[in-house]
């Protein structure tokens, strides 16, 4: 630009001295070169002073308009700004959904939302139990992918002003797409996790011969039947002397026998928790040799242990004989070694290594590896869109964080219903799915306070209630047994927990709902605000998270505002922030890192003015159109209440 208008001033300086005589002799003035000066200058005064005659003047009347024309001509190109377009906004026919003003906790239309909300789920529930019972293949995913859907639906029809179908159904599979660095990361802290948290321990116990024998044999066919399934005795026939064979321990879904007994000779707690029956552990109880430990403790600490967690036979005696079975290969030789014909006497003993549950492990496990990595992927999912122009709206913003909610909740509802089935499932619908909602709509209603109230949200602070209120979750049900909490009481503090959850989330919402709102398909079909894009395609995984400012505050529609001094944006709260450039890329991680956990006072899209339909209170848009949530009245022309002071 600095150059075209360099070029433009040389151009009108050449024409300038082109025509610096005939401009000097129609206008009186004195002509540019020194010669010509002093030549005039010789002249009598009163020559200079007198006027041209009649046909002077006609015959130099033309050459002062055309230079005069050029001149301005010229000068136009260089001095006059292009207007702006004129961009028309068309309504898009969506009729909003307004709220009474006042931010009642409950008003007539919230009611009724909510009941009809919990009539659809509660019929989902029913439907999907009906099917999964006559029909499992067709139960099973209307409850693991139908609740989420519901809810979205629900929550799509009160903001379908505001929000857009394609934007909801990107942060829904994004939140999916995190969980994939996710499900990494959790494998490394499970082990260091149980490491430091769950040591392992011993437990020694005796059975009398007959007990110990049946249950040393029933070990020792399933590490039979875990080797012939590894492929290490195909050709060896495995029936029991119970008439058992390894059938009984094929999958029902891959239609093959499953490796239950690891190489190292560990096995799932589930299948030890089998073969210790109510009766083997009463007499279990009744055998105390000097050394031996009471068997009741085996039976908690096997209470302490998740039935996917891994239990070891380390070693089986009997009458002075004894046997490592820290192996497979062992394990399944062990039944032979100890007594081949059945007819021993005495006792069996048995040393069991496992990993009970302990209350700092789920301490670690509900609030840091469930409660904060999985809420952090969702801040992550809608983080990214934050600053997008498309996000224009609040009511938006707050289904985009539901959407990541649900989409998290969807994939980790597959998993488990997988791994557990129908139990898992209704459970699940009825707790968990409402839970990553609740967390997700709490993040979304955060960022909405940063971006339309002015409000600094540190990163911190909006995940602390999430992760406050899913560890909180997580840690009831996973503290072990033996801490001594009942089963109802666990119940009950979980849907407390929940319902305190929706209560912060309902008290934290009325204020954004003085917020107007924005016709987001009128936006989109004017060319205002971009199409909705994968973080694939928009190529910025990690690079929103260096933007803190809207880039929509500048530009405003109707008035302009006065920048601040200090950072050229202005504050909803009449303070101002910098965010200085640092020179390279350490120090600009690091003012990043710094400036997303504890976050200046942002600038933001909306000011405070009152309502010309029904006087209320509530905050305008500054870059766009907006109409009143309470009534509906068009805010273009609204004029601030104060000033803004920068």
């Amino acid at each position: 630009l600095a150059q075209a208008i360099l070029a433009q001033g040389t151009e009108l300086w050449t024409r300038v001295r082109q025509y610096n005589s005939p401009l000097n002799d129609a206008i009186g003035g004195q002509p540019a070169m020194a010669q010509q000066g002093q030549e005039t200058s010789q002249q009598p005064r009163e020559d200079q002073d007198q006027e041209p005659s009649a046909g002077q003047a006609d015959t130099d009347a033309p050459s002062r308009q055309t230079l005069e024309a050029v001149l301005v001509a010229d000068v136009a190109v260089v001095v006059a700004p292009q207007p702006p377009p004129v961009v028309v906004v068309r309504p898009s026919g969506v009729k909003p959904v307004l709220v009474p003003a006042g931010r009642s906790f409950w008003h007539r239309a919230c009611s009724l939302r909510a009941v009809g909300f919990l009539a659809m789920y509660v019929l989902l529930a029913i439907a999907g139990v009906a099917l999964a019972v006559s029909k499992t293949h067709m139960g099973v995913p209307v409850l693991t992918v139908g609740p989420t859907m519901v809810i979205l639906t629900f929550f799509y029809l009160r903001y379908r002003f505001s929000a857009m179908k394609r934007q909801i159904a990107i942060t829904f599979v994004e939140a999916i797409f995190w969980m994939v660095p996710l499900v990494v990361l959790v494998s490394f802290i499970d082990t260091w996790n149980a490491t430091l948290t769950s040591p392992q321990v011993q437990i020694q116990c005796a059975l009398p011969a007959s007990a110990g024998m049946g249950i040393l044999l029933e070990l020792s066919f399933v590490a039979q039947c875990s080797q012939w399934a590894a492929n290490e005795t195909r050709n060896t026939p495995l029936v029991s002397d119970g008439g058992s064979a390894c059938i009984k321990l094929k999958s029902q879904k891959a239609g093959t026998t499953q490796v239950l007994v690891a190489g190292d000779g560990s096995m799932p707690a589930i299948v030890l928790k089998t073969l210790l029956s109510q009766e083997a552990v009463a007499e279990f109880s009744e055998q105390q040799g000097p050394v031996l430990r009471p068997c009741p403790t085996l039976k908690d600490a096997l209470a302490d242990v998740e039935d996917t967690g891994r239990v070891r036979v380390a070693s089986v005696r009997q009458d002075g004989r004894s046997i490592r079975t820290d192996s497979r290969s062992a394990l399944a030789s062990a039944s032979e070694y100890i007594c081949s014909d059945m007819s021993c006497e005495g006792s069996v003993g048995f040393t069991f290594v496992l990993r009970p549950a302990t209350v700092a492990n789920a301490l670690v496990t509900s609030y840091f590896r469930a409660g904060f990595l999985e809420e952090l992927l969702k801040y992550f999912a809608v983080r990214r869109i934050l600053f997008k122009d498309r996000v224009v709206d609040v009511g938006g913003l707050i289904v985009y964080g539901l959407a990541a909610g649900a989409g998290f909740a969807t994939a980790e509802n597959i998993q488990y219903t997988i791994i557990g089935g129908l139990d898992v499932a209704i459970s699940r619908m009825l707790f968990s799915i409402p839970l990553h909602c609740c967390t997700g709509l709490i993040i979304g209603i955060h960022m909405g306070y940063r971006k339309f109230l002015g409000t600094a949200f540190p990163c911190l602070l909006t995940l602390l209630i999430p992760v406050l209120v899913h560890g909180s979750y997580d840690f009831v049900l996973m503290v072990p047994p033996s801490a001594g909490l009942p089963q109802y009481a666990s119940i009950v503090i979980v849907i407390g927990i929940l319902i305190g959850a929706f209560t912060y989330c309902r008290c934290k919402w009325l204020r954004l709902e003085d917020v107007c709102l924005v016709d987001v398909r009128a936006l989109l079909a004017a060319g205002l605000i971009s199409s909705p894009l994968c973080l694939c395609c928009e190529c910025d995984c990690c690079v929103p998270l260096y933007v803190h400012k809207d880039p929509m505050v500048p530009t405003t529609l109707g008035r302009a505002r006065a920048p601040s001094t200090v950072d050229q944006q202005p504050s909803c709260t009449r303070r101002s922030s910098s965010l200085r450039s640092a020179p390279g890329s350490i120090a600009r991680i690091a003012r990043t890192v710094s400036s997303e956990i504890i976050p200046s006072l942002p600038p933001c899209q909306t000011e405070e003015v009152a309502c010309p339909g029904c006087s209320a209170d509530v905050r305008a848009h500054t870059s766009f159109p907006s109409f009143c949530p309470h009534c509906g009245a068009s805010m273009t022309n609204v004029v601030p209440r104060a000033p803004i002071v920068v």
